[in-house]
């Protein structure tokens, strides 16, 4: 981690900032590290990895991203659940029982293999064997490549990698907006241009998106294929 931030500036900024955020023990401390070892795989793939390799590592990560994202607010549930029963929790415990016990079998990122107080969060086996098979049954729907391209980095990443396939997607929408440029202005008011122009601009990213959930589920397919 060290040495990676030692060399780029961007990474070590955002190390800097994943640091500074408040915790209160050690195991709030070891959640702390795992953002930041998140950041550096993150800079690593990007950095390192074949170009031929780099969209199923890459969505590897991403998925391992979501995944992390699932079990906090499976964490999070839970513990809303025990406090809504009366029940004292500690949540930092809590959360980081879901981690450690589920790093190993979703590959979650950064995530520390073992904890201190791990009796105090009590988080039975069958939390986290319930938490596993709602986080892989998510992973067949809609829902879960929608989030994989709300995630700014790989919706990027998709579009730059395939730029010549995203083109035609993108080509006639770009022809309406010119077309619409080169109206009269006698034949368009300003409210019926923006009008236009926001309509085209909502179809155009609908389009994309739909691309971009068909490319990463070729993706997925090709990740299922080499784990196989």
């Amino acid at each position: 981690m060290i040495q990676s931030a030692s060399v780029n500036a961007e990474l070590r900024a955002q190390l800097f900032d994943v640091a500074a955020h408040p915790q209160t023990c050690g195991d709030g401390l070891a959640m702390v590290f795992g953002d930041m070892e998140v950041r550096v795989q993150i800079f690593s793939i990007m950095s390192s990895t074949t170009a031929a390799a780099q969209p199923r590592e890459l969505f590897r990560m991403t998925r391992s991203l979501d995944r992390l994202d699932q079990v906090e607010k499976i964490a999070l549930r839970d513990i809303a659940f025990r406090q809504a029963s009366g029940e004292t929790v500690d949540e930092a415990e809590v959360r980081l029982a879901y981690r450690v016990g589920l790093q190993a079998r979703l590959e979650l990122p950064g995530q520390p293999r073992n904890m201190w107080f791990r009796a105090i969060a009590k988080v039975s086996e069958a939390d986290l064997q319930a938490a596993y098979n709602e986080i892989i049954d998510r992973e067949a729907t809609p829902e879960f490549f929608q989030s994989m391209i709300a995630r700014e980095f790989w919706m990027s990443y998709l579009e730059i990698r395939y730029a010549p396939e995203f083109e035609p997607v993108k080509q006639p929408f770009n022809q309406r907006l010119v077309a619409l440029d080169e109206l009269p202005p006698d034949q368009r008011s300003d409210q019926q241009y923006l009008e236009q122009i926001g309509l085209i601009s909502r179809q155009r990213e609908q389009a994309i998106n739909e691309f971009a959930i068909t490319l990463s589920r070729q993706i997925a397919q090709a990740v299922n294929m080499t784990a196989q």
